[in-house]
């Protein structure tokens, strides 16, 4: 039998059909490391080349650029920043302690090495950094980093990456906008489109114009040939010079132009000795799992063995723990893998502690794995989670305990609530989650160690009173579904209460289901009593507050969580107490009594501080800024959150630290720094399925919408509608209603606005969220003036009842600004130009905008002069803003006013007034050309 030619190395074989991606990829990377950070991904499906294509890219930018990489793998949703951890341990390594703790900077303490803090996410517990403190330690290292020259990072595989990834890509993105950093990602739009997190994080980066994408297409057919004849040079016993055309129209037929499945069918071609010129194989792999399984048999069973486990460990990992999970010893496992490498199905990368071993290949990997027997898949996976959960890797540990477990398996169950119980301490709500979800699938119903749920969870968690978890809140429901099936009698009575608590909390704000949050809670209620715990029945009250005011009735709001607050105090409960005040507090904010809401704010505030709750202190100012901004008061709230953010930006960002924030700039007129702040929240959580939260993306939307963004508006407006599902929350849903009036009034469709900003009003007023309400009024009073449509006299009369109602000096101005648009009299004149010249019409830039335009088109036809001045003012100050939209109006209008308009429009333009050949010449002039030069 004649021996078949050597096989080729595909690492050997030039890349051939990708000449306008990498071009695309070079001119991105070059305007990357003039100090602007960019995101390039490559997008394609499985074999279609987008790892050798990313490594052309890191290859060539080696003398250039410092270069790290990192890949994810199908295990890596709950550990946690997975590649960027990778990348950076791997880079590290090589340099000496002193260099490692200078590059970290502030983010490393003193008693601690990089590696460790880095490698502490599922360590134990005394070790483990904050979410917060690795983002911030992440970035720090990537900008001194940066300082030394420009970094290139490749993250293959990124469509597998954890959510804490994803999110640190985003925040990287705006930390690190002026440095020269380049990530190079490979991701499968197929896999992406399953993980809502990922469309997010590549939508905010598209529109902040930090994303390139890079789509690869399959092969043409002259690029095939161009392959093909690159193999055939690599072979020459092959005895062709070129590829006979009779095979390239072959592995165009059966490759589909995927290079993955070319380089497959050309080694299965030379390993038979097939005729290149009639090219056939007997034992042609319809499937690539057909050919992989064919090259596994002719291993030795020691070579199987490492494969399989490799293909189910299903990650890059360090040899020395493929030794313990194999026990087999060192050198002959180091034999192993190198047969292995030669046969390409494996790779070793980095040398001494940096060394790792990996499939070479997704494909190949998903074909060994199919080809496991259910049985002995099972079992390795239970051999790769101890391995991993010994080491210190519990999430990874996790993962592989949830593959390998019967329905109850003892050790599993330990495994996933243990690592739960250390993502909870660590405040990886989502990773917790994650596991719980796994956990579902190991633990059957009635099963009593559901229970010990409520040890991993405790019932003090502040993701669950605080409703921090409410994205994924439909996870939590179903095992405390499970949990509250065990209540015959012999389960614990304040187990029981615990659990209905924990429905309460996710089914009110976390999935709208207010009609059963409210029967679950009072149920909690009754059973706190019952088990003599009145300050936990307290907590259950307050929760109950909650429900009411997402029913849409504050007042009753207001009534429960005064009663548990007094209560609390004469009880001596202050976490009872904390909790009340602020609940009574923010609903009497919303409802226009400002005076008692900050008084019982600042209660709140202090217990927190007392008791060290640094979360509810935080809580409390952030809310108490929200309400200061609704009262006149937007700067003095403006900086009590900014100043929250920076003692504790984790848990006041967690707090709707970045939404107030957003709120009151907006309030203040500067709207770029108010996307700013919600783009920086959806860089830290996903924002998708959190009605908490949505209301600032509904604000976002409103604010493109008046910068001349309509699409990513009505984008925006949208992914807020999905998180809300048409359910009352609060007043938060009514922000969309609200939105979607003003954009539907920009796009010229008056009669809808006002239907739509109609029902947002009658729901603020329904529910007693007035002061939220002479928002939207004034909106619909403005839209009504406008056009001439009945009910603007009904709208400003509202303001006006609705200011003489709450203590705020906001409102004034709305309902002056109301009067002025209604009935556009002398006095009501007047009165606007009172409230323009008092302390809010001169910081809420935005209402005095809005002010300015509407004196200065009432008095067009009585003194023309005023009119002029009150128009440029406003058109000035829209500029300033950022609102483009309503800038362009009111320049539309002093253009109408004649000579002395048109010059007040140019003054308000500036260049803009100007034609191309104009701002040409002034250009020149100002270079000192003459008059006859230009």
């Amino acid at each position: 039998m004649a021996v078949p030619p050597r096989r080729f190395r595909s690492a050997d074989i030039e890349l051939v059909g990708r000449a306008p991606e990498l071009q695309a990829l070079d001119e991105e990377l070059d305007h990357a490391f003039t100090g602007h950070f960019r995101v390039l991904v490559i997008e394609g499906g499985a074999g279609i080349g987008k790892t050798r294509l990313l490594n052309e890219v890191i290859a060539a930018r080696r003398r250039r650029a410092l270069c790290m990489s990192a890949r994810s793998y199908r295990l890596g949703a709950t550990s946690s920043f997975g590649p960027w951890l990778e990348a950076l341990d791997r880079q590290l390594r090589s340099r000496s302690p002193a260099e490692v703790r200078r590059l970290c900077g502030s983010s490393v303490p003193d008693s601690s090495g990089v590696l460790e803090v880095l490698g502490a996410i599922d360590g134990p517990a005394r070790t483990q950094p904050g979410r917060s403190e690795l983002l911030e330690g992440i970035a720090e290292l990537f900008s001194n980093l940066s300082s030394e020259g420009p970094v290139l990072v490749g993250m293959d595989d990124m469509h597998w990456a954890d959510a804490s990834s994803w999110e640190a890509l985003r925040y990287l993105a705006r930390r690190l906008s002026d440095r020269p950093v380049a990530v190079v990602a490979t991701t499968r739009p197929g896999e992406i489109r399953h993980r809502p997190i990922c469309s997010e994080v590549l939508v905010g980066l598209h529109d902040d114009d930090l994303l390139t994408r890079v789509p690869l297409a399959p092969l043409p057919k002259e690029a095939i040939a161009e392959l093909a004849n690159a193999i055939v040079r690599d072979v020459p016993s092959l005895g062709h010079t070129t590829a006979p055309s009779a095979l390239v129209g072959w592995l165009e037929r059966r490759s589909l132009g995927y290079p993955l499945f070319v380089l497959s069918l050309m080694r299965g071609l030379i390993d038979e000795g097939a005729d290149l010129a009639d090219p056939r194989l007997e034992r042609l792999p319809g499937t690539l799992r057909e050919r992989v399984m064919l090259d596994l048999e002719a291993l030795d069973p020691s070579d199987r063995e490492v494969l399989e486990l490799l293909a189910v460990v299903d990650q890059r990992i360090d040899p020395a723990l493929v030794a313990r999970m194999t026990g087999m010893p060192v050198v002959e496992l180091d034999a192993s893998l190198r047969r292995l490498c030669r046969s390409m199905l494996v790779i070793e990368e980095g040398t001494g502690a940096d060394l790792a071993c990996e499939i070479a290949h997704p494909l190949v990997r998903d074909a060994i794995y199919t080809g496991i027997g259910g049985t002995r898949r099972r079992e390795l996976h239970r051999v790769v989670a101890r391995t991993f959960l010994a080491s210190g890797q519990r999430g990874a540990a996790a993962a592989h305990y949830a593959r390998s477990s019967e329905r109850g398996d003892p050790e599993a169950v330990d495994a996933l609530l243990e690592a739960m119980a250390r993502a909870n301490e660590g405040g990886l709500y989502r990773e917790a989650l994650v596991i719980l979800d796994a956990l579902h699938e190991i633990l059957p119903r009635g099963d009593i160690r559901w229970l010990r749920l409520l040890e991993a969870v405790p019932w003090r968690a502040e993701w669950v009173i605080g409703h921090l978890a409410e994205g994924e809140a439909g996870i939590a429901i179903a095992a405390m579904r499970r949990i509250e099936e065990l209540s015959d009698g012999s389960v614990d009575v304040l187990d029981r209460a615990t659990v209905k608590l924990h429905l309460a909390a996710y089914l009110s704000i976390g999935e709208g289901r207010l009609d059963e949050a409210d029967a679950a809670c009072r149920q909690a209620v009754a059973l706190f009593e019952a088990a003599g715990r009145p300050e936990r029945a307290s907590l259950a009250r307050n929760e109950l507050a909650w429900i009411a005011g997402c029913n849409g009735d504050l007042p009753q709001m207001v009534k429960i969580a005064t009663e548990v607050y007094e209560r609390a105090m004469a009880t001596g409960d202050r976490t009872a107490a904390i909790q009340a005040s602020g609940s009574g507090a923010y609903a009497l904010g919303i409802t226009g009594r400002f005076g008692e809401a900050d008084r019982r704010f600042a209660r709140s505030i202090d217990l927190a501080e007392e008791v060290g709750n640094g979360y509810r202190a935080s809580w409390g100012r952030v809310q108490r800024a929200f309400i200061l901004g609704l009262a006149g008061r937007a700067e003095e709230g403006l900086a009590l959150v900014e100043g929250a953010l920076d003692t504790d930006h984790e848990g006041a960002a967690d707090a709707l630290g970045l939404e107030v924030a957003a709120h009151n700039l907006w309030l203040l007129g500067r709207l770029a720094d108010a996307v700013d702040r919600i783009q920086e929240s959806a860089s830290r959580r996903a924002v998708r399925g959190s009605r908490r939260r949505a209301w600032g993306v509904a604000l976002a939307a409103r604010i493109h919408g008046e910068q001349v963004r309509p699409r990513r508006a009505w984008r925006e407006l949208s992914q807020a509608d999905e998180a809300y599902e048409g359910r009352e929350i609060l007043a938060w849903s009514s922000w969309c209603p609200w939105t979607r009036g003003f954009l539907e009034f920009q796009a010229g469709e008056s009669p809808k606005a006002v239907d739509t900003l109609g029902e947002a009003a009658q729901r603020l007023q329904d529910s007693g969220a007035v002061a939220c309400e002479a928002l939207v009024l004034v909106d619909l009073a403005e839209v009504l003036a406008e056009t001439g449509l009945p009910g603007c006299r009904e709208a400003a009369d509202r303001l006006g009842d609705i200011a003489s109602r709450v203590d705020g000096l906001l409102h004034l101005l709305l309902a002056a600004i109301g009067a002025a648009l209604a009935t556009p009299r002398r006095d009501t004149l007047e009165r606007l130009e009172e409230a323009l010249g008092s302390t809010v019409g001169g910081v809420y830039r935005m209402y005095r905008g809005v002010g300015l335009a509407v004196l200065g088109r009432a008095r067009r036809d009585l003194d023309r002069e005023a009119a002029v001045a009150h128009l440029q003012e406003a058109a000035t100050t829209f500029d300033r803003c950022g609102a483009v939209w309503r800038r362009d109006r009111v320049v539309a209008d002093l253009e109408a006013l004649g000579s002395r308009g048109r010059r007040a429009a140019a003054a308000v333009r500036g260049e803009e007034a100007l034609t191309r050949r104009e701002r040409e010449v002034a250009r020149l002039a100002a270079r000192g050309y003459t008059a006859r030069e230009i």
